[in-house]
Parts: C-alpha cells; sequence; structure tokens
C-alpha cells in the first residue's frame, strides 16, 4: 500500500497508473466489503412471504425501515397523525364534534381494514401516553376501542406481545372475511 501511494505522489503517467492498480488490488483485500445485515424486526420475522400486515403507529417512523416487498400490506393508513390531535383533546378534556367524528371514522377505518383482510399480524404503536405530553392515551389502545375489532382480535387473534415500542397481534387461526361489511379489495 505504501509503494502504491509513494508512486502516486510521483505524478508521472506511470507512477500514477502503477500507484492506482497496487492500491485497487491491496485495497479490497484490506478492507473487504462486507453488507450490513437486515435487521431483525422480531414481529415481522415470523410472517410467511405474501401474508397480510396490519402496521400503524402515531407517525411514520416506527412503521419505516420495517418494510418488506413480499407481504400484503392490509392498513390504508400506516401513519395516523390525526389521532395525535384526538389524543391532545381528549388528555385536554377538549374533545369536539369534529373529532368525535373524526375518531369515529378512523376507527372504522381501522377495523374494517383488519376486519376484510384479515392479516396474520397486527403492529402498533405501543407509546404510553400522548407523545411529548403525559397522559393514558396509547394508538393500541385507541384502535381496539372499536369493540367488533375487540371481539375479532380476541376470537382470532393469540393474546398481544410487546417489545420495541409496538403491540403485536399474531393470527392463530384461520378465518375469511366478514360478509356483514363491505370491503375494500387490496390484492
Amino acid at each position: 500500500m505504501a509503494l502504491g501511494l509513494r508512486l502516486l505522489r510521483m505524478r508521472s503517467v506511470t507512477g500514477v497508473f502503477i500507484g492506482g492498480v497496487l492500491l485497487a488490488a491491496v485495497m479490497p483485500r484490506m478492507y473487504p466489503y462486507r453488507p450490513q445485515p437486515e435487521p431483525e424486526d422480531p414481529f415481522l420475522d415470523r410472517v410467511a412471504s405474501s401474508k397480510g400486515v396490519f402496521m400503524a403507529g402515531f407517525d411514520a417512523s416506527p412503521v419505516w425501515g420495517r418494510g418488506r416487498d413480499d407481504l400484503v400490506w392490509v392498513s390504508r393508513s400506516y401513519s395516523y397523525r390525526m389521532v395525535y390531535g384526538i389524543a391532545l383533546a381528549e388528555a385536554d378534556g377538549r374533545l369536539t364534534p369534529a373529532l368525535e367524528v373524526l375518531r369515529a371514522k378512523v376507527l372504522a377505518a381501522a377495523s374494517q381494514d383488519i376486519r376484510c383482510n384479515p392479516p396474520q399480524l397486527i403492529l402498533l404503536q405501543a407509546t404510553p401516553g400522548v407523545p411529548g405530553k403525559a397522559g393514558p392515551f396509547s394508538l393500541d389502545e385507541f384502535v381496539m376501542r372499536d369493540a367488533g375489532l375487540r371481539r375479532f382480535v380476541a376470537d382470532h387473534y393469540a393474546p398481544a406481545e410487546r417489545g420495541n415500542g409496538m403491540t403485536a397481534y399474531f393470527l392463530h387461526r384461520p378465518v375469511a372475511r366478514e360478509p356483514r361489511i363491505t370491503c375494500r379489495d387490496i390484492r
């Protein structure tokens, strides 16, 4: 390596060429390329290829980096930023009628996504309290406020597992779409 660097400093065409060739031959042996392994995800690693996943958080940060191209994403929204406003209003006791309507729409959409296309994994951000503010609010508990969804999850999913700031529910018995609700096609 030292010889290659010395030849490069000569600034002659021959020296630069020979020095470059020497460095190109030596450097890969000294610093071999070692690709970083994909980060392991204790929940997503247990989901089989082409199976469904419902994933949601207050914002996109817990969801980004967890994606896999071989999975079916059943959630229409993975970032529930609007829930942050609902959480703040609930914590302050200032929930307006408009926010109540929004809360009902968000809960209905999440319930419909999960019950129409039952995923192998439901993964929800489990941040305790309102981000940036104390309070008893949690996104995983918020999504489970829908009575129909809560019953559906209790009947078909294993008890919740928690880790890495997420709550996970794994499907433990096969289930078909619920015929009583109108579903959007995601496949």
